[in-house]
């Protein structure tokens, strides 16, 4: 009777491990599905901007936008930007709207492109982002880890004039450069110079924020991205 019992108690510790086992690998197959999705989306609405830089179409009320950073519009010194696909296909878009406060930029575009959509109910515990730090094609995950408020000072001769928001400094009476406060959310996605603009999204490929920086709590390969809220914002008023 001992046996039977022992044999039974073990039969059913083997079957409970292998459900627990089922159902972490249908859990994990799932995520790896959207994570797919997530991915999918970015390399349809993705482009490499002039300057080595990032940025992604958005499409709203039938117009499709390229949406990247204010900073990057203005190191350009033109109101017109020039994207490009990786398959090489180029898009040429004229900027509508800007904001140097929560740094974004939209161009719109003629062209009838696939676009990213705005995520309705962000998650930020698994993120993904594509961009083009040192003109390479980079694709990572991560997740968000807080937030930060970063100081930028910009020549003005890089980005033409001092924006309202912008602290003015003078060298000898002339306006020599602007300095900006900006909150960022934290992540653990892997930025580098030229990672500016990159489309940040979650596992289903709705975009949450846009990398504006790179370095945050003491790591300099974190991505800093625009927040959600202000990139809703933003969006909201094109």
């Amino acid at each position: 009777m001992k046996f039977i019992a022992y044999t039974f108690f073990y039969v059913m510790m083997l079957l409970a491990m292998l459900t627990v086992s089922i159902v972490a690998f249908s859990i994990i197959s799932v995520q790896l599905s959207r994570a797919d999705d997530g991915i999918g989306v970015l390399r349809t609405a993705t482009v490499h901007l002039t300057g080595a830089t990032g940025g992604v179409v958005y499409g709203k009320s039938g117009k499709k936008y390229i949406l990247t950073n204010w900073h990057v519009c203005a190191s350009l010194k033109s109101d017109d930007i020039v994207g490009m696909y990786d398959n090489g296909k180029v898009l040429t878009g004229h900027v509508v709207s800007i904001s140097p406060g929560s740094d974004l930029c939209a161009a719109v575009i003629k062209d009838n492109v696939p676009a990213i959509k705005l995520a309705k109910n962000p998650k930020l515990d698994n993120l993904l982002t594509r961009g083009y730090p040192s003109g390479v094609v980079t694709e990572s995950s991560g997740f968000a880890t807080g937030t930060e408020t970063w100081v930028y000072e910009f020549e003005v001769e890089r980005i033409g004039h001092c924006p309202d928001t912008a602290q003015v400094n003078y060298d000898h009476g002339v306006v020599y450069s602007c300095t900006l406060n900006w909150t960022s959310t934290i992540t653990t996605l892997f930025s580098r110079p030229g990672s500016s603009g990159s489309p940040v999204v979650d596992l289903t490929g709705g975009l949450v924020g846009v990398i504006s920086s790179e370095g945050g709590q003491g790591n300099d390969f974190c991505g800093g991205m625009v927040p959600y809220l202000e990139v809703k914002t933003f969006l909201d008023n094109l």
